[in-house]
């Protein structure tokens, strides 16, 4: 008698559990829909590379072209000294430059040559290095400052004499550690820290670096062609807003830029038929990995599904989830 009330009394309980359980309701997921440290992040690492690419033009000499120009328009000058070993580009006035961005201040670059028997002296030569130094720089109203040295080395085969147009490929780094504050609200302040790799990958185009070796990078033409096709990659690290700390690393598939690409104008359209681009362009290509903070890893995908678009959109993967975001809103 005592073994079936035992068995009931376990039947009873197990109904009661089974019961509490089944009222129980189990809270779906909640999706990741945090992407403005997405922007952020893109934006600090794009502000490394245009600082890099405007060593490019100056250390060239060429100082008249692309966003090293005043767009139409704009008021402010430029003021470029591009003799001896420190070269400068002064910008006064709020300028606003043919890619669209408004900048103020001083740039100065320091040339050397590493090792010094290549006697690298232009951006294009082996062993060419650049140290950046950047006095109340402005660039959209954020003031970008040096932390640590700012430094672009042109790493490709050298001497000058034994680089192969039609075999080697043009490469150079750059590193450094820079602060990108908003006078506005310094919780949007910035850190970027890192070292990028960077790649001319259609060196061997005569039309963008000529055989003899001994005229500037031609990085945009006319002819779709004939316009630099640019690869990157590497990693960084720093902070976003508040003091959140992120990690950047290209490694998967480098980053694409390509000079063909300009989706933004300037001023819009002049003489009623010309519409005016700006020298803005944007990565289309490759895939960065990224952290932030305590959130989900986040992987940016540039190239809209391999389609490599001209537009600044990216896909952001978090949690096995796409969603298109636009860096531009």
């Amino acid at each position: 008698m005592k073994k079936v009330i035992l068995g009931c009394s376990v039947l009873a309980t197990a109904l009661f559990f089974a019961s509490c359980n089944k009222d129980k309701t189990v809270a779906e997921p909640v999706q990741d829909t945090e992407f403005q440290s997405t922007k952020d992040v893109i934006y600090a690492n794009t502000v490394a590379a245009e600082l890099e690419q405007v060593v490019a033009y100056i250390a060239e000499g060429q100082t008249a072209t692309k966003y090293m120009a005043i767009a139409p328009g704009s008021t402010g000058t430029i003021t470029n000294n591009t003799s001896g070993n420190v070269l400068t580009v002064v910008f006064s006035g709020s300028v606003t430059c043919s890619d669209g961005k408004k900048r103020d201040g001083t740039i100065q670059i320091t040339k050397s040559s590493s090792p010094a028997s290549y006697s690298a002296s232009i951006y294009h030569d082996p062993g060419f290095v650049a140290t950046v130094d950047l006095n109340n720089y402005w660039v959209d109203g954020w003031n970008i400052k040096t932390v640590n040295p700012f430094i672009v080395t042109n790493v490709s085969k050298g001497p000058l004499a034994a680089f192969s147009t039609s075999a080697d490929k043009l490469t150079w780094t750059y590193e450094g550690k820079l602060s990108i504050e908003n006078v506005a609200d310094v919780a949007k302040n910035m850190v970027w820290e890192g070292k990028m790799t960077k790649t001319l990958v259609n060196t061997n185009n005569v039309k963008i670096f000529p055989s003899t070796k001994l005229l500037p990078i031609a990085w945009s033409s006319t002819v779709v062609a004939d316009n630099a096709n640019l690869e990157y990659s590497g990693d960084s690290k720093g902070e976003t807003k508040a003091g959140t700390a992120f990690t950047f690393s290209i490694s998967e598939t480098p980053l694409v830029r390509n000079y063909a690409c300009a989706p933004d104008k300037v001023l819009g359209v002049t003489n009623n038929t010309v519409i005016v681009y700006s020298e803005w362009h944007p990565f289309i290509g490759g895939i960065a990995n990224f952290t932030t903070g305590t959130l989900e890893p986040r992987k940016v995908d540039f190239s809209n599904e391999g389609m490599m678009d001209c537009d600044n959109a990216v896909k952001v993967t978090i949690k096995g989830v796409d969603t298109p975001v636009d860096l531009m809103k």
